[in-house]
């Protein structure tokens, strides 16, 4: 939590994910109005809709990680499709042709007050907040875009589907994506290409690997650092134990790593 602004992360999901979020920001914009942003796995062209429930179901699974005001935050496709009103199980399986790893801005009160793209980084201005929503795994990663769709401001990281990939359950939990979120206050930059040549310059690591010490399973492992933290986190992508953390702050002498 922050002046005027909340940013928080999960690393479990409740259940079957769906009723959890593993990302959640709130802030104030300019115009008094609260803003929220929370993150979804969406295949198949699938849209929001502010008018009727299911808002979104999630098709993926997540798992965050975060220091203050920056967070990581890994996705992979569902092995499964999950479950919505109507469907049946024989339904869960349908082919995947396309997904992308979405942040979604509800906008019908014009909450966000700038956004620019620069490459696969994303940079918002909400009320007195930059924000900053950068991608994991850049080799699945197909490209970035912003759009507005149905009074949401979206940003969408579009995953490359791998075919191979994609015929059998356990394959589709392969398919991995991911951001970065760094939150700042506006006050402390001339302008928002002074917060982006800040935080622009930091490292991304993130890989999935399998050998005879982990018994076969595919395991990834991700890392973020900047000049301000260090996060870095080793899952099983699928059974999503955590095997280790490490987070530790360069800014703050009196830190402590954790492992």
């Amino acid at each position: 939590m922050g002046e005027g602004y909340t940013l928080a992360t999960a690393d479990k999901e409740f259940h079957n994910g769906i009723q959890t979020e593993s990302f959640f920001y709130t802030g104030r914009a300019d115009n008094g109005e609260t803003a929220t942003i929370f993150a979804r796995m969406l295949t198949n062209g699938a849209e929001p809709y502010y008018y009727r429930f299911p808002l979104l179901n999630e098709e993926g699974r997540k798992i965050g990680i975060q220091s203050q005001n920056s967070a990581m935050v890994l996705y992979h496709l569902r092995g499964l499709k999950a479950l919505q009103p109507g469907y049946k199980q024989e339904d869960t399986t349908e082919k995947i042709d396309n997904a992308k790893l979405s942040l979604l801005i509800y906008n019908h009160f014009d909450v966000v007050d700038d956004v620019k793209q620069v490459g696969n980084d994303v940079f918002v201005r909400i009320g007195k907040q930059y924000i900053m929503f950068a991608p994991l795994n850049t080799d699945s990663l197909e490209k970035v875009t912003v759009e507005d769709v149905n009074r949401f401001k979206m940003i969408n990281f579009h995953l490359r589907i791998d075919e191979e990939k994609n015929m059998y359950r356990r394959g589709r939990t392969l398919n991995v994506s991911g951001f970065v979120c760094e939150v700042r206050d506006v006050k402390d930059y001339a302008d928002i290409d002074d917060f982006i040549k800040d935080v622009s310059d930091y490292k991304v690591v993130d890989y999935l690997y399998s050998n005879r010490d982990c018994r076969m399973t595919v395991m990834r492992e991700a890392e973020y650092d900047s000049k301000n933290v260090h996060l870095e986190i080793g899952t099983s992508v699928v059974s999503e134990g955590i095997f280790y953390k490490e987070i530790y702050r360069k800014d703050d002498v009196d830190c402590v790593i954790v492992k």
